[in-house]
């Protein structure tokens, strides 16, 4: 009696079954970037993105307020600051050219031009804090949607950067949080000589203290002010070229 053979049908998910886990792994399109050998003997690869994106977006803001936010795609957010930004050098050219008759106009109300000093002064003081809010916004905003910034790792160009604007340096070498305080610096130290050399403010003290000690005291609190942003522009250049040689080295 003639013997039957068995016959066995293999299908892909047996073959599939037989792989262990961790042995296959998807490309991406994202650049390597290190790997790991698991408790099974596999190795595991992990991937990164670095995205350009978010210095781009900070560095659009820092000159016209709102354009990162647009870049962004934040087009209501990013009209709203632009459209501050244009008031505010509108309105701080209208009180250049009529100081004097907005005093004689608010003289009436009561109000001095000592407090109407005091006031201009102190809605330049949140201008400030809303220009780094803007920028620090539009740098976190892009890094949250397209990824993670690694720096540009080249010295010279992020040396020169923050040689032009304090801070900027750092932007491209993705540190925002040290960024905004050069940028703070150097605001507070341009609105310490603007209120110093383009406004009534020294001769408004003289005229409030005969014997000259409140503009003894304003004249220094003024120099250190100034003695301060002038260290940490330099010290932001320094700053911004070694970061960039270090990033540079670890990549």
């Amino acid at each position: 009696m003639p013997q039957k053979d068995d016959v066995y049908t293999i299908t892909d998910a047996n073959t599939l079954s037989t792989v262990p886990a961790g042995m296959t792994r998807g490309r991406s399109s994202a650049s390597r970037d290190s790997g790991s050998w698991g408790g099974d003997g596999t190795r595991s690869r992990h991937y990164r993105v670095s995205s350009s994106r978010p210095p781009k977006a900070s560095s659009m803001s820092l000159f016209l307020w709102g354009t990162g936010q647009m870049y962004n795609e934040q087009r209501e957010l990013g009209c709203l600051l632009l459209l501050t930004q244009g008031l505010a050098v509108a309105g701080h050219w209208c009180l250049a050219m009529i100081w004097p008759s907005i005093c004689a106009m608010v003289e009436y109300l009561g109000v001095t031009e000592w407090h109407l000093l005091l006031t201009v002064a102190g809605l330049d003081l949140g201008l400030i804090f809303l220009l780094v809010t803007n920028v620090y916004h539009a740098y976190h905003r892009a890094e949250g949607e397209d990824g993670a910034y690694d720096g540009c790792e080249i010295p010279l160009l992020s040396g020169f950067a923050s040689l032009v604007v304090p801070g900027w340096g750092q932007l491209l070498n993705a540190q925002p949080g040290k960024a905004m305080v050069f940028l703070f610096s150097l605001c507070a130290g341009l609105g310490t000589a603007a209120l110093m050399m383009l406004t009534p403010f020294l001769d408004l003290l003289s005229s409030m203290d005969q014997q000259g000690i409140l503009r003894q005291k304003a004249d220094i609190g003024a120099l250190a002010l100034l003695g301060i942003a002038g260290t940490m522009w330099v010290l932001s250049v320094y700053d911004a070229v070694v970061i960039a040689r270090c990033q540079r080295r670890m990549g």
